[in-house]
């Protein structure tokens, strides 16, 4: 019996990642919440705040609106702490010119959401745009070759050479995207690992540029794989947000 319990698990994580219809209301109501939680911060967010207060509001909304659980610890980071794709929120204060990246979710009856979102404190440079351009553009593409079939390793190589072609190739350093559900991490991947991807799995897209010393950006939506391709859970649009300050 011990022998068939690691292929018993990897049978059940490839069950998991096929989400019903029930599963898939539960997922769309955390975003939901996820999605009104970032347009509360677009008015909250000011110079001078820091990054841990910052993630505090953002998870007292969250809270305050129907969450019941955090998805994972939220990521926010601003100025050259962008450029840490798992960064901890610290003292760093805010200041105008920063990126500000958020990467959360909340939690609800179990399941869970994710999403990222960088905005911009002030007028952006022109570095900024075309940086944030880019990886939109990525995130975009990447999305529309989504199909029932796919390989996700293939998706995640479309990822690499769109960047790799702009010549940040050496400034994307993670996965394109995961499975999510009742963990925050299943099955199907896009990275360098094969697996296919079937109607009903519930994946992540999250594209990122980092530049270390100057900052980063990252775009995450989620949402459902089905026979047309990708319906998106994700409500809030891709245009890069810049806060009045």
């Amino acid at each position: 019996v011990a022998g068939i319990l690691p292929l018993m698990h990897d049978d059940i994580r490839k069950m998991r990642a096929i989400k019903d219809a029930e599963e898939i209301e539960l997922m769309r109501h955390a975003q939901s919440i996820t999605d009104a939680a970032f347009q509360h911060m677009l008015g909250f967010i000011k110079p001078g705040m820091t990054e841990k207060q910052v993630r505090n509001e953002l998870e007292i909304f969250m809270f305050a609106n129907g969450a019941d659980s955090l998805a994972f610890g939220s990521i926010v980071a601003s100025g050259p702490n962008t450029a840490n794709p798992h960064a901890v929120p610290r003292d760093r204060v805010i200041e105008k010119g920063d990126f500000v990246l958020m990467d959360y979710g909340a939690g609800y009856c179990d399941y869970r959401s994710d999403m990222t979102r960088t905005v911009v404190m002030g007028e952006p440079t022109q570095e900024q745009l075309d940086l944030y351009a880019l990886v939109r553009r990525t995130h975009e593409e990447c999305v529309a070759a989504i199909h029932p079939g796919v390989e996700g390793n293939d998706i995640f190589k479309l990822s690499k050479k769109i960047i790799g072609d702009a010549g940040y190739g050496d400034y994307y350093n993670h996965g394109l995207g995961h499975g999510v559900g009742i963990d925050i991490h299943e099955l199907p991947n896009f990275n360098r690992s094969k697996n296919t991807i079937e109607v009903g799995s519930v994946i992540t897209m999250e594209p990122g540029v980092y530049l270390p010393g100057v900052g980063g950006v990252r775009l995450e939506d989620y949402g459902v794989v089905t026979e047309n391709g990708y319906e998106p859970f994700t409500k809030t649009p891709h245009d890069l947000h810049v806060i009045d300050c």
